[in-house]
């Protein structure tokens, strides 16, 4: 058995988001008529021809917007009691500047430490990013059988693990009706504020890295 100074991860991100969605999908549609998940490209989602269909049918104003940040799970070996979550000060103030323009964002984490364990409709742990220091990276400790307990052992603000109802009722308060065109804007804006090597005339690049969230348009 190798033995590891710091955990690391058996999946990426894009993997995370298949059981994320999947998960998440199931609490919304009690809620919400219909929800259309998004993966943004400027010049595919943001490009005229979207919004020809926009205008020729499809309601412009949306009810409310949702981003997430997809997590990878990490652990010392597979198949331990807990998973450890970092969560990067870039993509706090993405949420940040999410926040403020009606767009509230979280971060999700499949709930396994073994990739055997991964299966659709795998349980998943919501982290709120709202209101929380943007000046430091979180380094979190969640245990699997009783993941609504969070343990962070570096930060002093603490992200909180929301449960299905309280997930609802964040999203709830803190995202606004928008329109169509305005959405696309921002969700760009936050795409691009997630790049930890954003700076204001990098906007116009066409590719950048950074951590990308996929975003879920609610319609009641």
């Amino acid at each position: 058995m190798p033995s590891r100074k710091s955990p690391v991860s058996f999946i990426n991100e894009h993997t995370a988001e298949y059981y994320l969605l999947a998960n998440l999908s199931s609490q919304l549609l009690g809620y919400y008529a219909r929800i259309t998940p998004l993966f943004f490209w400027s010049n595919r989602e943001g490009s005229s021809i979207s919004q020809e269909g926009i205008q020729k049918g499809l309601e412009s104003k949306i009810s409310g917007i949702i981003g997430i940040f997809p997590r990878r799970p990490k652990v010392f070996v597979p198949g331990q009691a807990k998973i450890f979550v970092k969560i990067n000060i870039s993509i706090l103030r993405a949420a940040q500047f999410g926040q403020r323009e009606g767009i509230p964002l979280f971060a999700g984490v499949p709930l396994a430490s073994n990739i055997v364990d991964l299966h659709w409709g795998v349980e998943c742990a919501w982290l709120s990013l709202l209101n929380v220091n943007v000046e430091t990276d979180y380094f979190l400790e969640i245990p699997l059988k009783k993941s609504k307990e969070i343990h962070d052992f570096e930060s002093h603000n603490k992200i909180q693990n929301l449960t299905k109802r309280e997930l609802i009722e964040t999203i709830a308060n803190y995202s606004k009706p928008i329109l169509w065109e305005s959405a696309m804007t921002l969700i760009k804006e936050i795409r691009n504020s997630a790049n930890p090597s954003f700076e204001e005339d990098s906007r116009s690049w066409p590719f950048y890295g950074g951590y990308k969230p996929f975003f879920v348009l609610l319609h009641k």
